[in-house]
């Protein structure tokens, strides 16, 4: 990541902070002090989750996350950590590269001008030794067909499928 690339981050970062405090300070105004707290109890979990991102100590796997509105423009991505103390380092590399995989083709076999709805929740299970990654999409599919086949593909990839939502679960065995 160049210095033109950490710049663009930053005024992206510092204008999402500054449409939440804009609408604070809307709510603010109109006395609406409920709105206000809901909002500052939303933007403190966000940190508290980036936070938790950061203790993986997955650098290029945070970096991806955080950029990952910013670079793909009808995908919204949204991340959920519920990882307390457990480093993922060792599995970085095989995360990143599934997660990436998914966002490819719903990219390859989504449609272009549908902006799409993801999450990815990160979790463990039986005291750390296993990680659960859920990657979930919502949208609505002109190829759900050779999306779900694509993605079936992978062996590690658990692929299930509604009408408008692709939900893709991978599990990493940790304790060897």
């Amino acid at each position: 990541m160049n210095t033109k690339d950490i710049i663009q981050l930053l005024r992206h970062q510092r204008h999402d902070m500054m449409n939440h405090l804009q609408v604070m300070q809307g709510y603010l105004s109109m006395g609406k002090t409920d709105k206000v707290h809901k909002k500052m109890e939303d933007v403190i979990e966000s940190f508290a989750n980036e936070r938790k991102l950061m203790n993986l100590e997955t650098d290029e796997l945070a970096l991806w996350l955080i950029q990952f509105n910013t670079i793909n423009k009808n995908i919204r991505l949204t991340y959920d950590i519920c990882i307390e103390k457990q480093k993922l380092t060792l599995y970085e590399a095989f995360i990143l590269k599934k997660c990436q995989y998914i966002t490819e083709m719903v990219q390859s076999y989504g449609d272009s001008d549908q902006l799409y709805e993801a999450k990815l929740v990160l979790s463990n299970e039986n005291d750390g030794k296993e990680v659960w990654i859920e990657f979930s999409i919502s949208g609505s599919f002109q190829h759900m067909g050779k999306l779900t086949e694509k993605l079936s593909e992978q062996e590690d990839i658990d692929t299930q499928w509604e009408e408008n939502e692709v939900i893709c679960r991978i599990s990493i065995n940790t304790s060897n």
